[in-house]
Protein backbone atom coordinates (compact mmCIF):
# COMPACT_ATOMS: atom_id res chain seq x y z
CA UNK A 1 0.00 0.00 0.00
CA UNK A 2 2.69 2.22 1.01
CA UNK A 3 4.45 2.00 -2.40
CA UNK A 4 1.32 3.40 -4.09
CA UNK A 5 1.99 6.37 -2.67
CA UNK A 6 4.98 7.17 -4.72
CA UNK A 7 3.05 8.09 -7.37
CA UNK A 8 1.08 10.73 -5.86
CA UNK A 9 3.59 13.32 -6.75
CA UNK A 10 2.92 11.90 -10.67
CA UNK A 11 0.14 14.52 -10.68
CA UNK A 12 1.98 17.24 -9.93
CA UNK A 13 4.39 16.71 -13.09
CA UNK A 14 1.44 15.54 -15.04
CA UNK A 15 -0.47 18.44 -14.45
CA UNK A 16 2.78 20.86 -15.28
CA UNK A 17 3.28 18.39 -18.81
CA UNK A 18 -0.51 19.00 -19.33
CA UNK A 19 -0.54 22.20 -18.89
CA UNK A 20 2.62 22.91 -21.22
CA UNK A 21 1.75 20.36 -23.82
CA UNK A 22 -1.90 21.36 -24.24
CA UNK A 23 -1.57 25.64 -24.40
CA UNK A 24 -1.37 25.26 -28.26
CA UNK A 25 -5.06 23.43 -28.29
CA UNK A 26 -6.51 25.45 -25.29
CA UNK A 27 -5.55 28.23 -27.49
CA UNK A 28 -7.42 26.96 -30.61
CA UNK A 29 -9.99 25.16 -28.70
CA UNK A 30 -11.57 29.29 -27.45
CA UNK A 31 -10.63 28.05 -23.64
CA UNK A 32 -7.75 30.60 -23.73
CA UNK A 33 -8.36 33.73 -24.48
CA UNK A 34 -4.87 35.67 -24.83
CA UNK A 35 -5.21 39.31 -24.28
CA UNK A 36 -1.38 39.82 -24.25
CA UNK A 37 1.45 37.47 -24.40
CA UNK A 38 1.60 36.86 -20.57
CA UNK A 39 -2.01 37.19 -19.74
CA UNK A 40 -4.55 35.17 -20.76
CA UNK A 41 -8.61 34.72 -19.97
CA UNK A 42 -9.63 30.82 -19.33
CA UNK A 43 -12.86 29.64 -20.75
CA UNK A 44 -14.21 33.67 -21.55
CA UNK A 45 -17.77 34.51 -21.71
CA UNK A 46 -18.93 37.94 -22.30
CA UNK A 47 -20.23 38.36 -18.75
CA UNK A 48 -17.16 37.01 -16.82
CA UNK A 49 -13.21 37.10 -17.11
CA UNK A 50 -11.46 35.06 -15.33
CA UNK A 51 -7.45 36.49 -15.65
CA UNK A 52 -4.54 33.91 -15.73
CA UNK A 53 -1.16 35.07 -15.72
CA UNK A 54 0.73 33.15 -18.86
CA UNK A 55 0.90 28.94 -19.01
CA UNK A 56 5.06 27.21 -18.17
CA UNK A 57 4.65 27.20 -22.52
CA UNK A 58 3.98 30.83 -22.87
CA UNK A 59 7.33 31.70 -20.24
CA UNK A 60 8.99 29.71 -22.91
CA UNK A 61 7.85 31.30 -25.81
CA UNK A 62 8.56 34.82 -24.43
CA UNK A 63 11.73 33.78 -22.83
CA UNK A 64 13.92 36.44 -25.48
CA UNK A 65 11.55 39.26 -24.69
CA UNK A 66 11.84 38.94 -21.12
CA UNK A 67 15.56 38.49 -20.91
CA UNK A 68 15.68 41.85 -22.89
CA UNK A 69 13.38 43.79 -20.36
CA UNK A 70 13.29 41.46 -17.56
CA UNK A 71 10.23 38.93 -16.16
CA UNK A 72 8.44 41.04 -13.81
CA UNK A 73 8.48 43.80 -16.17
CA UNK A 74 7.30 41.79 -18.97
CA UNK A 75 4.68 40.25 -17.10
CA UNK A 76 3.50 43.73 -15.28
CA UNK A 77 3.41 45.74 -18.84
CA UNK A 78 1.74 42.34 -20.34
CA UNK A 79 -0.98 42.47 -17.76
CA UNK A 80 -1.54 46.10 -18.79
CA UNK A 81 -1.86 45.71 -22.21
CA UNK A 82 -4.21 42.61 -21.13
CA UNK A 83 -6.32 45.25 -19.02
CA UNK A 84 -6.55 47.77 -22.16
CA UNK A 85 -7.49 44.77 -24.13
CA UNK A 86 -10.96 44.67 -22.00
CA UNK A 87 -11.38 47.89 -21.95
CA UNK A 88 -11.21 48.46 -25.76
CA UNK A 89 -14.03 45.26 -26.40
CA UNK A 90 -16.09 46.93 -23.63
CA UNK A 91 -15.82 50.42 -25.75
CA UNK A 92 -16.59 48.33 -28.54
CA UNK A 93 -19.20 45.90 -27.31
CA UNK A 94 -18.04 42.80 -27.46
CA UNK A 95 -18.31 42.41 -23.98
CA UNK A 96 -20.83 43.66 -21.07
CA UNK A 97 -19.69 46.66 -19.48
CA UNK A 98 -21.13 44.75 -15.99
CA UNK A 99 -18.73 42.09 -17.05
CA UNK A 100 -17.09 40.41 -14.04
CA UNK A 101 -13.19 40.34 -13.91
CA UNK A 102 -11.54 38.01 -11.52
CA UNK A 103 -7.85 36.88 -10.76
CA UNK A 104 -5.85 34.85 -8.02
CA UNK A 105 -2.64 35.38 -7.51
CA UNK A 106 -0.21 35.24 -4.50
CA UNK A 107 2.09 38.28 -5.42
CA UNK A 108 -0.01 41.36 -6.06
CA UNK A 109 -0.21 43.76 -3.18
CA UNK A 110 -3.84 45.05 -1.78
CA UNK A 111 -2.09 48.91 -3.13
CA UNK A 112 -1.73 47.55 -6.40
CA UNK A 113 -4.51 45.46 -6.84
CA UNK A 114 -6.66 48.95 -5.52
CA UNK A 115 -4.16 50.75 -8.38
CA UNK A 116 -5.91 48.89 -11.18
CA UNK A 117 -9.57 49.14 -9.79
CA UNK A 118 -9.45 45.67 -8.10
CA UNK A 119 -10.92 44.76 -4.44
CA UNK A 120 -9.17 41.49 -3.30
CA UNK A 121 -11.10 39.32 -1.34
CA UNK A 122 -10.19 35.52 -0.05
CA UNK A 123 -9.97 33.09 -2.56
CA UNK A 124 -12.51 30.04 -2.36
CA UNK A 125 -11.23 26.58 -1.75
CA UNK A 126 -10.79 25.89 -5.18
CA UNK A 127 -8.57 28.01 -5.94
CA UNK A 128 -5.87 27.02 -3.49
CA UNK A 129 -6.76 23.35 -4.61
CA UNK A 130 -5.80 24.66 -8.35
CA UNK A 131 -2.48 26.66 -6.76
CA UNK A 132 -1.06 23.32 -5.48
CA UNK A 133 -1.70 21.10 -8.50
CA UNK A 134 0.03 24.00 -10.18
CA UNK A 135 2.90 24.34 -7.54
CA UNK A 136 5.92 22.84 -9.79
CA UNK A 137 5.08 25.51 -12.79
CA UNK A 138 4.52 28.33 -10.25
CA UNK A 139 7.48 27.54 -8.32
CA UNK A 140 9.55 28.38 -11.25
CA UNK A 141 8.10 30.67 -13.01
CA UNK A 142 8.28 32.70 -9.19
CA UNK A 143 11.48 31.76 -9.01
CA UNK A 144 12.21 32.85 -12.60
CA UNK A 145 10.72 36.51 -12.24
CA UNK A 146 12.75 36.64 -8.63
CA UNK A 147 16.12 35.60 -10.24
CA UNK A 148 16.36 32.94 -7.83
CA UNK A 149 14.95 29.77 -6.61
CA UNK A 150 12.29 30.88 -4.54
CA UNK A 151 8.81 29.07 -2.89
CA UNK A 152 5.24 30.69 -3.73
CA UNK A 153 3.59 31.07 -0.22
CA UNK A 154 0.52 29.45 -1.04
CA UNK A 155 -1.28 30.75 1.91
CA UNK A 156 -0.57 34.37 0.90
CA UNK A 157 -3.10 34.13 -2.51
CA UNK A 158 -5.57 36.91 -2.82
CA UNK A 159 -8.62 36.58 -5.18
CA UNK A 160 -9.02 40.48 -7.03
CA UNK A 161 -12.26 41.32 -8.45
CA UNK A 162 -13.60 44.06 -10.37
CA UNK A 163 -15.99 45.02 -12.85
CA UNK A 164 -15.49 46.37 -16.57
CA UNK A 165 -17.21 49.93 -15.75
CA UNK A 166 -14.60 50.50 -12.77
CA UNK A 167 -11.81 48.96 -15.59
CA UNK A 168 -12.55 51.83 -17.51
CA UNK A 169 -12.50 54.12 -14.86
CA UNK A 170 -9.03 53.17 -14.32
CA UNK A 171 -8.19 53.53 -18.03
CA UNK A 172 -5.85 56.38 -18.26
CA UNK A 173 -4.09 55.30 -15.02
CA UNK A 174 -3.21 52.21 -16.78
CA UNK A 175 -2.10 53.97 -19.99
CA UNK A 176 0.33 56.18 -17.34
CA UNK A 177 1.80 53.03 -15.52
CA UNK A 178 2.15 51.68 -19.02
CA UNK A 179 3.82 54.57 -20.86
CA UNK A 180 6.19 54.77 -17.57
CA UNK A 181 7.23 51.23 -18.09
CA UNK A 182 7.77 51.56 -21.98
CA UNK A 183 9.99 54.11 -21.06
CA UNK A 184 12.04 52.85 -18.47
Amino acid sequence: MMKDWRYVGLIFVLVSFTQFAFTPVFKTMGLYLYLSPMLLVYNPTKSYYQLHNGTSWDYLFNRKRMKSIGVKKTILIDFLRGLLQIIEKIENQEVDPNIKIEASSYFFSKRTAKRFGFQLEKPPIFVYANVFFNYIDLFWMYSLAHKRLRFPNLFAIKKAITTGEELIQQKSKIKVILSRLNKA
